[in-house]
């Protein structure tokens, strides 16, 4: 597993979210075995891709 922190191919990024999401959050990836970061990635990719389909589907109209 590549050490994140280390790494030059990753970048830190920080937010703030309410708490009870923060709590819940960290209640996932524990039952999942995943790291933050890992799911944090997962979740950006998500959005990442809706953006651009949402883009996609508003420049072909």
């Amino acid at each position: 597993m590549v050490d994140r922190r280390k790494s030059p191919e990753y970048r830190q990024l920080s937010g703030h979210i309410p708490e009870e999401m923060y709590r819940e959050f960290k209640s996932f990836c524990a039952l999942k075995d995943v790291s933050q970061s890992e799911a944090m990635e997962e979740a950006i990719v998500l959005w990442m891709e809706k953006q651009r389909e949402a883009r996609a589907n508003k420049t072909s109209q």
